[in-house]
């Protein structure tokens, strides 16, 4: 991936981007794990001078973005329950039960560092149809990765490359059987994830975290539609 300098990133209120909706929703996968937290945490250490600091975001890879849940949407960026129970139908009839993923070597896009991800047998692009069975995923961009952190001003690529390839690192191999719902504070950039729940792929289910209700965002859609 080509850049000549990082792209910054700033601490502040993306009001023209949220327009007071709380909370953006995402497919991913969890990787918060104690053998992938400690290299992702020895990683950010050894960039922290590079990093904008206060990144909380959990390990994860994103598989699709959802938008701003509602409960009926309205324009191209808000999530509905409707769209919500039609993923859920696609994810129960394909024929995934577990895949294995690579986490390996440190990369970077000019926004921010991440470990690249390996999916050897097509799995996440069969997921990912079934989030955005639009797209047109042969010549999609989309390039699994768990980021580290985003960068804090502009650093040139010369020395970004230079510390990422310090970096001890070694790829680590995840059998996984679950995909997650997750929300973040759309005013909190680099904020935490929460959950509201899963579907599980091998017993084709869906499972809400507690509290969340019988349909997962729960109480958290119904906030994020506040007004409308």
């Amino acid at each position: 991936m080509s850049f000549d300098f990082t792209i910054p990133s700033e601490h502040r209120d993306f009001i023209e981007w949220h327009r007071g909706r709380r909370h953006y929703a995402v497919w991913a996968l969890d990787l918060d794990l104690p053998e992938i937290n400690s290299v992702v945490e020895d990683s950010q250490n050894a960039l922290q001078d590079l990093l904008l600091p206060g990144y909380r975001r959990q390990a994860h890879v994103t598989l699709g973005l959802c938008g701003f849940p509602c409960t009926e949407s309205r324009a191209a960026d808000e999530y509905s329950l409707a769209a919500w129970r039609e993923q859920l139908e696609r994810l129960g009839g394909g024929n995934i039960a577990s895949f294995s993923l690579e986490i390996g070597l440190p990369h970077s896009f000019a926004s921010a560092p991440y470990l690249s991800v390996r999916d050897s047998d097509g799995s996440l692009a069969a997921l990912r149809r079934c989030f955005h069975p639009q797209t047109a995923l042969a010549g999609d961009d989309y390039v699994p990765h768990l980021t580290l952190g985003l960068y804090r001003s502009a650093w040139p690529a010369a020395k970004v490359w230079q510390r990422l390839a310090q970096l001890d690192v070694k790829p680590r191999e995840l059998e996984l059987s679950r995909v997650h719902l997750m929300f973040y504070e759309s005013r909190v950039i680099g904020g935490p994830l929460s959950c509201a729940g899963y579907f599980d792929l091998a017993a084709r289910h869906w499972q809400s975290e507690p509290g969340m209700g019988p349909w997962a965002p729960g109480d958290w859609m119904l906030a994020s539609a506040g007004g409308k």
